[in-house]
């Protein structure tokens, strides 16, 4: 199918083409919304489901508002350092 576009980098970049397959072969990363509500019973249930289907890729989270505050971490740093000194 096709999906609107999105952006699949920083958002500083452009948006490019992107091709989205399924391959077992070639899965390594997996994105979902859970619910707050028990997420240590969540996340233990998944990571057994991963290990079953997947048993030979180490299962690791991490959470997605994290990730995004790490990758605009610099940006942040910066605005506020030009905020100081321009104001």
């Amino acid at each position: 199918g096709v999906v609107r576009d999105f952006h699949t980098q920083a958002l500083d970049h452009a948006i490019e083409p992107v091709v989205l397959y399924n391959d077992k072969g070639s899965y390594k990363n997996l994105s979902m919304k859970i619910s707050t509500v028990n997420m240590q019973a969540t996340l233990e249930y998944v990571q057994r489901k991963w290990e079953a289907t997947y048993p030979e890729y180490t299962f690791h989270y991490a959470f997605m508002d994290q990730q995004i505050a790490e990758m605009y971490g610099g940006e942040r740093k910066t605005a506020a350092m030009l905020n100081v000194f321009s104001g």
